[in-house]
């Protein structure tokens, strides 16, 4: 389940950015010369004529707060590269200055946790440079060398993404209320205690064992405010090296379609300048190899961009709950937004719609034998897609009669016989798709149809009011512009759904008479859903 679920909030696709508008322009302004001079001397290149790197840009999603970001200097054209950055130079679990502790972390958790390992370093960096910090104080000198080789870089990432979901308040979460956005933060929240009560918390004391001064600095709330970074920024490097953070790359933000430029680790042979500079980078180690094959990532032009426009990546075809969730923000009129729906709230709608807690339990239970979905399943409503056949089949499965669910069950037993469904495939799901199609009434049984239907009325009727002055101009209104971008995109998503259940269905839909309607032609009527309702607890 815990890898499941990183799957869909958290694992970074292969060297696509991850990174939410949110750094602080103010600090960034005052940190960037000093980062551009560690980028020069850590083999970093970027071609100063193309692109600026930095600079502030307009936010776009109607919050009115500033961002940073990267801006083209001249017209910039498809198969240009505009920058190189070496892996050697990047932050990592292998490449950390407590990289024992953390591949140790890392070996405990399993590499598929990268969250909480990444974001265990990247704590571990920033405790570093407090303890130096709190020494020069102390000793009353003007200013000491950082203990971090990436203390330029950690200048220039805020403490925490201040509009990822995770760190909200609960007055801030309330308002997700029905949305996909709250489930997954709950899972979330759980995930990073469970990770600090198990395995950072007595990594971290085993440090302070060691005699470690960072380690004293250490807390839950540090690493949580670490964790939403690495949340926000991770990128998958390459196999070899994993995920890490990316300096430069992160400074591009994000479009849903559109972008102008992607990462990718297939380059052509850097300079020999580059290389000179990056073996003679502070992040130089001993016995590495910095000329090796994919040692060097490049930022490559995949669309036209003109002189003066904002220069943006993208993380993915990722919908607003993902955006929101891992990044701080969503996107007006996103073309891979979409809903999530589960099993759990399919039962609860059958149940409202008179079918049986006993029919319910054993349709389902053949789902779960027969490879079609288990509880856990989730299913995608988008506002251009009608619903998939996997989730038309679910819902005929549950309303369906016993003559035509017979039917069904025989056919399959018929043709699989001796075999085993639980890892259904592709093919086997049309099969059944296509018996049940065969039935009177087809695959959208309207039965089954109203199921769906109730479905969505029980998800509009748990949404929050918007709060209050979305449009607000300070930086703390983002979060409630971000809100109010994700409840009209659900809610419009909803709506084109139900228009196409309507039409599907009749105009007589949703009528109290329609919930005793005779449901097949054996003259077998719907019980009624405030008494049998109950028999799901048993």
């Amino acid at each position: 389940e815990r890898q499941a679920r990183h799957e869909v909030f958290c694992e970074p696709p292969r060297c696509s950015s991850l990174r939410a508008p949110a750094v602080s322009v103010q600090l960034v302004a005052a940190c960037m010369e000093e980062f551009k001079a560690w980028l020069r001397g850590s083999g970093f290149w970027w071609d100063k004529d193309a692109i600026k790197l930095g600079c502030s840009v307009d936010e776009g999603s109607g919050s009115g707060a500033p961002r940073v970001g990267v801006r083209a200097r001249r017209r910039l054209e498809i198969g240009e590269v505009v920058a190189r950055i070496p892996t050697a130079a990047c932050l990592t679990c292998g490449d950390c200055t407590h990289s024992a502790s953390v591949l140790e972390l890392q070996r405990s958790l399993g590499e598929r946790e990268w969250l909480a390992t990444l974001g265990f370093a990247l704590m571990l960096e920033r405790c570093e440079d407090d303890v130096v910090t709190a020494v020069a104080a102390a000793g009353g000198e003007r200013a000491v060398p950082s203990s971090s080789p990436w203390a330029p870089y950690l200048a220039v990432l805020p403490a925490q993404e201040p509009n990822v979901v995770l760190l909200w308040s609960d007055e801030q979460r309330r308002h997700l209320a029905g949305t996909d956005v709250e489930q997954a933060l709950r899972d979330e929240r759980a995930a990073a205690r469970a990770e600090w009560d198990e395995h950072v918390g007595p990594a971290v004391a085993k440090l302070k064992g060691a005699g470690a001064a960072c380690a004293g600095g250490c807390t839950f709330d540090k690493y949580l405010a670490s964790r939403s970074v690495v949340s926000s920024r991770a990128f998958t490097i390459n196999p070899a090296v994993g995920v890490g953070l990316v300096p430069i790359a992160d400074l591009f933000n994000h479009r849903t379609g559109g972008h102008h430029v992607h990462l990718t680790d297939l380059d052509d042979t850097p300079t020999q300048a580059t290389q000179q500079s990056l073996r003679d980078s502070p992040l130089a180690m001993d016995g590495d190899a910095r000329d090796g094959e994919n040692q060097f990532m490049c930022i490559k032009v995949v669309q036209p961009v003109d002189e003066g426009d904002e220069v943006l990546n993208t993380y993915g075809e990722l919908g607003n709950a993902k955006l929101l969730c891992s990044y701080g923000f969503a996107q007006i009129d996103n073309p891979a937004d979409h809903i999530t729906i589960g099993v759990p709230a399919l039962r609860a709608a059958a149940a409202m719609c008179g079918v049986s807690g006993a029919q319910i339990t054993a349709r389902l239970a053949w789902c779960e034998i027969s490879g079609v979905c288990d509880d856990e399943s989730t299913f995608h409503l988008s506002v251009r897609a009608v619903p998939t056949d996997a989730l038309l089949l679910v819902l005929w499965t549950l309303a369906t009669t016993d003559v035509r669910f017979d039917a069904l069950r025989q056919a399959t037993v018929a043709s699989d016989e001796g075999t085993s469904l639980l890892s259904v495939k592709a093919e086997t799901l049309a099969c059944f798709v296509s018996i049940a199609e065969s039935q009177e009434g087809g695959l959208k049984e309207e039965s089954g149809l109203r199921i769906l239907s109730e479905t969505l009325r029980r998800r509009r009727a748990m949404y929050a009011a918007v709060p209050d002055a979305w449009y607000d101009s300070e930086i703390s209104g983002a979060w409630k512009s971000s809100i109010s971008i994700l409840l009209s995109s659900e809610k419009q998503i909803i709506l084109t759904c139900e228009k196409y259940l309507k039409e599907r269905m009749g105009s007589d839909e949703g009528t109290g008479q329609n919930r005793k309607r005779k449901v097949d032609d054996d003259n077998v009527s719907e019980p009624e859903a405030s008494i049998d309702v109950f028999s799901l607890f048993d």
